[in-house]
């Protein structure tokens, strides 16, 4: 099903695009994915690779999915463009080579992936009998110096109140405390973390030495208010884990570990991007750190008659 000689071009590839985001990597893949688990398509025209897009490979209940890994922002298409082209030629090529991606696919009862919010031109993917829906993130470009300036007057109030209490923000990699008000947090709201201390120990540890990699904690004495995980690749750092103790989350901690967070990754000149939520609250509170909302696309297509037939696609995947 995974077409190792693919793959193994791939590495190559990955290697020579500095621009590549930080969830195609292969070290990425291979850990959130498993090294056997992920596949890549790829489209080449005159010996040279001008696009990819992996997947993940799960099987479950004697089904398919390729679908999208634990922890991971987006997948989707990346795509090289020749040099000079007018935007009818740039929609002509991003038919000739989603088209092709899409048909390298292998076979798969359900695909389900969130797309890099770039990409917003699916139309190959449709006329493939793949369908759409979109969803969004909420995001800080690294030109924005001022945001501050924007911040909800809630945000603003709660960040006074953090300081006068003298809490404070560090930075040190400590994954289990960090998993520990994780699990907190999900448990105050009935669910289960979906990945266990070790996955994301072994995760971190790649991205501290191969990506941007930051763990905040806002702190009041030696007591862990709240915690936040950041990652990043060239261009832009994803808030990817989070967690604030019941007790103590209306001190203001989470805001003040997010400004922090906010103002290290303009000051790399990188992008902030919150990661998004449908979550009616979550976006809320994403929202008031003057973010702007960017849609995303999340692509599927359901080819397992029995699949049809239970939908929602999102019940296996």
């Amino acid at each position: 099903m995974i077409n190792s000689e693919l793959k193994e071009k791939y590495l190559r590839f990955a290697e020579s695009q500095q621009e590549l985001p930080l969830f195609h990597r292969p070290w990425w893949l291979d850990s959130v994915c498993g090294a056997a688990n992920w596949g890549v398509a790829m489209y080449e025209k005159g010996g040279r690779v001008w696009a990819s897009m992996p997947y993940y490979v799960k099987k479950q209940k004697g089904f398919v999915a390729l679908t999208m890994p634990r922890l991971t922002r987006y997948l989707g298409p990346f795509i090289l463009y020749p040099e000079g082209q007018k935007y009818q030629k740039k929609l002509s090529w991003e038919k000739e080579v989603m088209t092709a991606l899409a048909e390298q696919l292998p076979r798969f009862d359900i695909f389900k992936q969130l797309w890099g919010f770039e990409y917003t031109n699916w139309l190959p993917f449709y006329w493939k009998q793949f369908r759409q829906t979109t969803l969004y993130t909420y995001y800080i470009s690294h030109e924005r110096k001022e945001v501050r300036q924007e911040f909800d007057n809630d945000i603003r109030r709660r960040i006074k109140k953090a300081e006068s209490l003298n809490i404070e923000v560090v930075e040190m990699n400590d994954v289990q405390r960090h998993y520990d008000l994780v699990s907190a947090t999900y448990a105050r709201k009935g669910l289960v973390v979906p990945y266990t201390c070790s996955f994301l120990e072994r995760l971190v540890a790649q991205c501290c030495e191969k990506a941007y990699c930051r763990m905040y904690f806002a702190v009041s004495g030696n007591e862990p208010l709240a915690t936040g995980l950041f990652v990043g690749d060239s261009q832009n750092v994803y808030y990817l884990t989070g967690g604030v103790s019941a007790e103590k989350k209306d001190l203001g901690g989470m805001d003040l570990l997010l400004v922090r967070a906010i103002g290290d990754t303009l000051a790399a000149e990188r992008n902030f991007d919150f990661e998004g939520s449908m979550n009616e609250s979550i976006e809320n509170y994403f929202r008031s750190f003057g973010s702007r909302q960017r849609q995303q696309f999340l692509i599927y297509k359901v080819q397992s008659p029995l699949l049809r037939l239970l939908n929602p696609i999102l019940k296996l995947v």
